[in-house]
């Protein structure tokens, strides 16, 4: 029994022991002192990554005095490791991108030198910059207000950028309206090395409550070549004037502009009649398998206001489309001066997610030349990738269709919805070449429209009646006729129109 617990004793301690490795991280900092980032005397160096769940406290130490900083960590799981040096526990002056790496070993690890933020010592120069936006689309747009106290400010590593969660508020041009400046000097920057910072609009001028830019980080690079032309001992960079996010007046609208949008839904009616399915993309369920079923169209994701799909099943709410023809929707919306001329939409049946696959939208460029604007009429469906969707299909007049199969008998069958609202399929069977009429009347017997009257072969078809007269006028809620007439034969059936 001893021989046994001695064996467990020594296994257990050896599988801890995988977990018993030492890292000695080390970091050159002397650059650092050069450059007046770091002070021995007051500064501190320490290490966050994801062998302290990137919040390091210890501090290096530099024994000998030559600026390299070093710090041994205990128990540090054998594997990967990422991390980063930083300076005063500050994240706005560590280390950029990438992380650093390394792969822990069991037993002892001493992690070669390396410069702080992998700078090197290089020439340098020193330099002042200058700094413009122009913010007057982000006046337009209502994303910057100065009257109520919004500022614009630039954040960036250097502290004379206040870090990347500083507030060093830039001052409007008094030459130019609605572009605002700020001008740094910088000493001993490395050549070649870029100097990034981003434009931020404090609202209220509250530090907590800043709008970003969404545009990449910007940056300046001295070349040491910089002209000092006032002689002060700096040397000049001067940045171009640009638009806040890199959004220019080519991208907004600059006068209120009603743009209307529309849809054929005639595709949605072909895959129904072909047996298809439409399923919301989101749930994978919502079927909707018959044209009966459609109770209308929405549009959703106008100024990104992206509701959640299903939520208006009959399409009779904010978003809801206009019904104007067989199978033609529209929807009008008012876009003020200083939203976004490119816009993002999708259509649905029933308000489900059934046009296109998930984040298949659509786009509209506005054209803001005048006061109203009709966008170019889409096709449901034409632009989905999804193969769980029906689409594309073709969007155009249904007239008459040819169906498979070939009958041998004469036959008309019952109108497809019955009751129906706003349109009807009608299929008929010819059993011989020749003349072939197929007419709607009235309950007094009066014509409203002739669907078909020419010479057909023998087939089956299939023809739309889109409740309207023969002069292209609506007509009334109520019970119709239809009758075909071919050969010696003339069949007839009713239906109802039903507002």
């Amino acid at each position: 029994m001893k021989k046994l617990l001695l064996v467990l004793t020594v296994l257990t301690f050896g599988v801890g022991m995988t977990f018993g490795a030492t890292v000695t991280f080390n970091v050159n900092m002397a650059f650092q002192i050069d450059l007046g980032n770091f002070d021995p005397a007051s500064d501190f160096v320490d290490v966050a990554g994801s062998l302290n769940g990137w919040g390091g406290s210890d501090h290096f130490t530099d024994a000998d005095g030559d600026s390299v900083y070093s710090l041994t960590v205990d128990s540090v799981a054998v594997g990967g490791i990422e991390y980063k040096f930083r300076m005063n526990a500050d994240w706005g002056t560590a280390e950029g991108d990438p992380n650093r790496t390394y792969d822990v070993v069991d037993g002892a690890n001493d992690i070669p030198v390396d410069w702080y933020n992998r700078q090197e010592p290089a020439a340098t120069a020193s330099v002042e910059a200058l700094l413009q936006v122009d913010m007057s689309v982000q006046l337009l747009n209502g994303n910057f207000d100065p009257d109520a106290g919004d500022l614009i400010v630039v954040r960036g590593a250097p502290s004379q950028y206040g870090g990347w969660g500083g507030a060093i508020a830039m001052t409007e041009d008094p030459n130019t309206a609605n572009v605002y400046i700020i001008i740094n000097q910088f000493d001993n920057i490395p050549v070649g090395s870029a100097v990034e910072y981003k434009f931020v609009i404090l609202t209220g001028g509250d530090p907590n409550a800043a709008i970003w830019e969404g545009s990449p980080n910007r940056s300046w690079t001295p070349n040491g070549a910089e002209e000092d032309t006032d002689d002060n001992g700096y040397g000049e960079i001067l940045q171009p004037v640009e638009y806040f996010a890199d959004i220019t007046p080519d991208d907004i609208i600059m006068q209120d502009v009603t743009v209307t949008f529309s849809v054929d839904i005639s595709s949605v009616y072909r895959a129904l009649a072909a047996g298809d399915t439409l399923i919301d993309t989101q749930t994978g369920s919502d079927d909707i398998v018959a044209w009966s079923e459609v109770a209308g169209v929405c549009i959703n994701g106008i100024m990104s206001q992206w509701w959640g799909w299903g939520t208006d099943t009959t399409c009779v709410g904010e978003w809801a489309m206009t019904y104007e023809d067989t199978f033609k929707y529209s929807f009008d919306y008012l876009f003020t001066a200083g939203q976004a001329k490119n816009q993002e939409y999708k259509y649905g049946v029933n308000s489900l997610d059934n046009e296109s696959g998930f984040g298949n939208n659509r786009h509209v460029l506005i054209d803001d030349a005048a006061a109203t604007y009709v966008a170019p009429e889409d096709c449901f469906g034409e632009t989905n990738t999804d193969t769980n969707l029906p689409f594309p299909q073709l969007c155009a007049p249904l007239a008459i269709e040819e169906m498979p199969g070939i009958p041998t008998e004469y036959t008309l069958d019952q109108n497809y919805p019955n009751p129906f609202n706003p349109s009807t399929a009608i299929n008929f069977s010819i059993a011989k070449a020749g003349a072939v009429k197929l007419t709607v009347y009235n309950v007094l017997g009066q014509e409203v429209k002739s669907l078909v009257n020419s010479a057909r072969n023998v087939g089956n078809y299939r023809v739309m009646w889109d409740a309207t007269n023969n002069n292209g006028e609506k007509v009334n809620s109520g019970l119709y006729i239809y009758r075909l007439e071919a050969g010696n034969k003339m069949l007839t059936n009713k239906m109802v129109l039903m507002k």
